[in-house]
């Protein structure tokens, strides 16, 4: 044990601001950050042993200053705080208040029926919010259960969470790294951090990197001395220090953002620098007063834009309601009797759309469990109403718009042309599906319309007979380096579904998968029983040479190098090239090389990861007994390494020198015969392309973030729509911000990028935080957007986005945490039904609000104006009872209210652009029609009213008739009960006409087959409003026929010939609201005219492209064409 080991360290807690992700600094304070510090400087500073590790008591103590390796969850919210929100609701604060005072007066029917209103707000609100907390767990733990450390020099395995920073651990293929660890020895080591820096490559880890203090230019992913927690390890092994553990490790950090802000305002430091005083502190407190008034009354910067909407409307109602009171007790010289006061409080409710919170809640419960069979899951409701504002989707790349898994994408043999495979299905470690096709050219001459027509499904005609191709050997022989040089197996399964699976390292199942395309499968060629290739050793895989070399021999004795690696390393141990099929010398000046070179660069733009295959025969035969045998002791081990240090041509297998060791891999991998190159990607999802052009028909513009290489972001952004595949036709500057790398971006201010002519549509090299500033970008912009994401580098832009949406199959935890929804199956098809499910619901919610406030106007206007009619006393003679005006909100508004927040989504919901989000859903063309519906209502139910009263009556008006029916008070009771009839059969045909305020209701289909018999297949479409309405008016008959019910309660006399009175009314009040429609149709095709008059010079940029959602952004006479907001 080191001196420094057994002296107890002066350790300092960890600062505030030390541990983010930016500069990866360690829980104890350093010098400089981990990736910064040579290996042994780096031990000395954070005191550790890099060969016994801590002792126990050492772990202790850093144990009580650091903390344990786990993250500080936050508290479950307690269910008291769901009914209390519910309470407080502005909306419930006014029926409440209603209730009192109903209770107050002893009007104890009306204080009843509001109370009841007000139960069920409270109860399903409060119960559909427990529901969505409950459904999703806590924020698990993403550190693995167990760690390999080494304390005082022995190897235990511990729980993760016991680990501390200095503990020395080891990792190995397979594990999942347990903290932030910095590494000092490293054998081949590969981890996989997509799910961290979106990387879909596993990245080569070096422990004697060390790296300048420069964090703003070196992000997480280019640490390649550093490993970080909850990373999955491909390959290798490697032993590393642990400098960051908890909420310090970059996982943990991405999680800090991920949380939101305190709501207590702290006081802020004066200008000098000095502790806040008596004033500052006075304004954190003032505004931390005003941000919890703006949360209690719905106008948080949470709150959505319909959440505010409709919150700014129950504060005008409730103003409005009181205005109405006021007005009631005016007319009656401001008495406040019962019959008068609990007028004026029904009057005030008849302006409140008390069904309204209890609807919506509905709507949006039903809305959820929509979504749950469309493979969408919701984690908050408020999420329902905004995704029908969606106006830009950014998503991920690597396993939400691809698959995240390698494929073969083009092969070239020299002399032969081009091998290309398309249409790879749903699982691409199956060989037998996809088109495999043989171009008689080079990759360096392909061209943007042909790749454009393979995306497409084309993959030409020249078709592979694959026992045709197998029969030259230059294409055999290709295939046995595909094939031999690599390890990953691929196998059918024996059940009855034949499904194939594969396992090994992705860029390898890749290359075996084309191989086993001709039927060239490793386990058949050299495993099976009539395999001619028998497997002789292996030169792995080493990231300092960038290849491997397996040799295999044939049944006759003889033996063949396979090799295949990274072409910069690979081409110059070339000195043949295989054309057609034979080999031909290759010298330094060949224009062979040229061509390669030139291919490779061509593929690497096309977005692929290239590999060069090679062989070699003329060999001295390999022979494992001649080998030097295995250091028997670490002494003979040490002297030996002592003795080779500073070398670099250390034999893979005893650590010997090349010049001992007649088997060093540098003694068969040289003299190679080139045989061709082989370009592998991740591919998109098949469905991916078919979504992006389903966002673009519905207004919505689609970014990729992602953490891959521009020229692989480019590619595949071009595969799946998101970018124009002539590029060409863009102008410079367009281009240039259409496609950025996260460091270009980071650099730029925030003024800088929103003078962009546009937001970049692909962001390749993104960190987390610029994902963030993305979504911060659009916001400025006025864009609403939507952030799809799986891993936990997602998680901070999931936040601050409009509506986070994560994956529920390959999704990290962190990111379904801090998503608003959840899509089950990964699907990117499933962003566009959740944006359609949140269109259809948004649309119901704007027709039930329409429903309810038109019905809400003509039922005030009519009690407002119906105030004139006095008895001999001087006292207003009501139109409506209370309970009349409780029973047209709650029966003939709620009860359709809630079928029209059912409906299905309209015709074409998804060939419209996204709906104004300032506006919401009070547009002006709702205003007009609640203005002209609401005062036509009440103009109708108002002649009902005077008609049989002074019409049918002669005016006789008795005294008391308001509370009895008194001598001389029928006449009032029977024009009573006809205004309540006429204005709750307007009501219930008006529901019917909001189901589409522009088409008539004759005819809501476009083309329908029978325009005679489609208005009844209409109605019995939806089932449910058919439903409400025959109940709301089978109450309607029974509150004014049956006895004693209709005079006591109601305040209303049974019909007579009344009746045809309510009939004349809604036949007119139906013929006006036709004819509103009629006229809204006739404005609104001028309107449309006349835009595509106006818009008629589009025509010939939107000519230059075949999509024409390019053409915004065209050349036309050098100019770019941009006409639009595009983002």
């Amino acid at each position: 044990m080191s001196e420094k080991q057994k002296q107890s360290p002066q350790l300092q807690p960890p600062r505030e601001d030390e541990g983010f992700l930016g500069d990866g600094r360690s829980n104890k304070d350093l010098s400089r950050p981990p990736h910064a510090l040579p290996s042994d400087l780096f031990l000395e500073e954070i005191e550790a042993n890099g060969d016994d590790g801590l002792t126990e008591s050492q772990a202790e103590e850093r144990r009580s200053l650091f903390g344990v390796n786990e993250w500080k969850d936050e508290k479950p919210t307690p269910w008291w705080k769901f009914i209390v929100r519910q309470v407080f609701n502005p909306m419930a604060l006014v029926l409440i208040i209603c209730t009192v005072i109903a209770f107050a007066i002893r009007a104890f029917v009306e204080a009843v029926v509001i109370s009841i209103v007000v139960c069920l707000n409270i109860l399903i609100g409060s119960y559909m919010e427990i529901q969505a907390a409950g459904k999703m767990a806590s924020l698990k733990k993403l550190t693995t259960p167990t760690g390999n450390v080494v304390r005082s020099g022995h190897s235990k395995v511990i729980p993760s969470a016991e680990l501390v920073v200095g503990d020395l651990v080891t990792l190995r293929s397979g594990d999942k790294i347990p903290a932030d660890v910095r590494l000092i020895e490293t054998v081949n080591f590969e981890v996989d951090e997509s799910s961290l820096t979106g990387e879909s490559l596993p990245v080569a880890k070096h422990g004697d990197r060390v790296y300048d203090n420069d964090a703003a230019n070196r992000n997480a992913g280019d640490r390649l001395n550093v490993a970080f927690s909850t990373c999955n390890i491909t390959k290798g092994r490697a032993k590393g220090v642990v400098f960051a553990v908890g909420m310090k490790t970059a996982l943990g950090q991405i999680a800090q953002m991920s949380k939101k802000p305190s709501r207590i305002r702290r006081p802020k430091p004066k200008k000098d620098g000095r502790d806040p005083g008596p004033k500052e502190k006075l304004a954190a407190a003032c505004g931390t007063v005003w941000d919890a008034a703006k949360e209690f009354f719905g106008f948080s910067d949470s709150s959505t834009p319909l959440q505010k909407k409709l919150n700014a409307l129950a504060l005008a109602l409730f103003f409005l309601a009181i205005v109405c009171f006021l007005i009631v007790l005016g007319a009656n010289g401001m008495k406040t009797d019962k019959e008068v006061v609990i007028y004026g409080v029904g009057t005030g409710l008849s302006m409140i759309p008390a069904a309204l919170p209890v609807v919506l809640i509905i709507t949006m419960a039903t809305g959820a469990a929509s979504m749950k069979a469309r493979r969408v899951l919701v984690r908050t409701t408020k999420s329902l109403e905004a995704l029908g504002g969606v106006t830009n989707i950014c998503s991920d790349k690597t396993g939400t718009l691809t698959e995240g898994a390698m494929v073969v994408k083009r092969a070239w043999l020299p002399s032969r042309g081009t091998y290309d495979v398309c249409n790879f299905g749903d699982n691409v470690a199956n060989p037998t599906r996809g088109d495999l096709s043989l171009a008689p050219k080079q990759p360096k001459d392909w061209t943007d319309e042909e790749e454009h027509k393979q995306e497409k499904g084309d993959c030409g005609d020249t078709k592979v007979d694959i026992v045709e191709e197998v029969k030259h050997a230059q294409v055999e022989m290709y295939l046995n380096v595909a094939s031999m040089a690599n390890v990953a197996v691929l196998h059918q399964s024996d059940k009855a579904d034949g499904g194939w699976h594969a396992r090994g390292e992705p860029t390898e199942i890749a290359i075996q998968v084309f191989a086993a395309r001709f039927d060239m499968n490793r386990r058949k060629i050299a495993e099976s029983e009539e395999a001619r290739w028998k497997h002789v050793t292996e030169f792995p895989f080493d990231s300092r040479v960038k290849r491997m070399t397996s040799i295999y021999q044939t049944n006759d004795g003889k033996q063949w190098a396979f090799t295949k690696g990274a072409t910069e390393r690979l081409l110059p141990l070339c000195n043949g090239i295989c054309v057609g099929d034979e080999a031909v010398p290759m010298e330094e000046d060949s224009p062979w090389r040229a061509d390669i070179l030139g291919n490779v660069e061509a593929l690497a733009k096309q977005g692929l990861r290239v590999l060069t295959l090679a062989t070699r025969t003329e060999f001295k035969k390999f022979d494992p007994n001649d080998r030097i045998p295995v250091p028997d002791t670490d002494e003979e081990k040490e002297a030996r390494m002592d003795r080779l240090e500073g070398r670099d041509d250390i034999c893979d297998c005893h650590e010997v020198a090349k010049d001992e060791c007649p088997f060093h891999r540098d003694n068969f991998e040289q003299d190679l015969v080139f045989r061709g190159l082989i370009g592998i990607y991740d591919p998109p999802r098949p469905e991916s392309a078919e979504a992006v052009a389903m966002a673009k028909k519905a207004g919505i513009v689609t970014h990729m973030l992602t953490g891959d290489h521009p020229e692989t972001a480019k590619s595949i952004a071009k595969q799946v729509g998101i970018l124009p595949w002539n590029m060409g036709m863009v102008s410079a500057e367009v281009a240039r911000s259409m496609v950025m790398t996260g460091p270009e971006m980071d650099g730029l201010s925030g003024e800088e990028i929103d003078a962009l002519p546009v937001l970049p549509l692909v962001v390749a090299r993104c960190s987390p935080a610029t994902k963030v500033k993305m979504v911060q970008a659009l916001h400025r912009r006025g864009r609403f957007c939507a952030m799809t994401g799986d891993g936990v580098n997602d998680a901070p832009a999931l936040v601050q986005a409009d509506v986070g949406i994560a994956m529920g199959k390959n999704g990290s935890d962190v990111a379904k945490e801090s998503a608003d929804i959840i899509l089950v199956d990964d699907n990117f098809r499933s962003i566009l039904n959740a944006v359609e499910e949140g269109r259809r619901i948004f649309d119901n919610i704007q027709k039930f609000v329409l429903h309810v406030l038109a019905e809400n106007v003509g039922q005030a206007a009519v009690l407002l104006v119906c105030l004139v009619v006095k008895d001999s006393l001087g006292n207003s003679v009501f139109p409506l009872s209370p309970v009349e005006i409780m029973f047209v909100i709650l029966l003939t508004s709620g009860l359709p209210d809630m079928a029209l927040g059912q409906l299905p989504g309209a015709a074409g919901i998804m060939d419209r652009p996204p709906h104004d989000n300032k506006v919401g859903i009070f547009t002006k063309e709702l205003y007009v029609d609640l203005a002209v519906i609401g005062l036509w209502l009440a103009a109708l139910s108002i002649a009902a009213f005077f008609y049989v009263l002074f019409g049918g009556y002669d005016g006789q008006i008795g005294v008391d008739c308001n509370a009895t029916l008194s001598e001389g008070c029928e006449p009032v009771f029977r024009a009573r009960a006809t205004c309540f009839a006429s204005l709750s059969i307007f009501a219930l045909l008006l529901a019917w006409q909001v189901v589409d305020m522009r088409r008539s209701f004759f005819r809501m289909k476009s083309k329908p087959k029978n325009p005679w018999t489609q208005p009844l297949k209409d109605i019995w479409e939806n089932k449910l409003l058919v439903g409400s309405i025959i109940v709301a008016i089978v109450l309607l008959f029974v509150s004014i026929l049956v006895p004693v019910l209709n005079t006591k309660i109601f305040k209303h006399h049974p019909l007579t010939w009344e009746w045809a009175v309510v009939v004349v009314g809604a036949v007119l009040f139906f013929a006006g609201v036709e004819l509103h429609k009629y006229i809204k149709r006739r404005y609104f095709r001028a309107m449309e005219r006349k835009n595509r008059t106006c818009d008629s010079g589009d025509i010939e940029a939107s000519a230059v492209e075949t999509d024409g959602h390019f053409a915004q952004y065209f050349k036309t006479n050098g100019v770019s064409v941009d006409k639009t907001d595009s983002s």
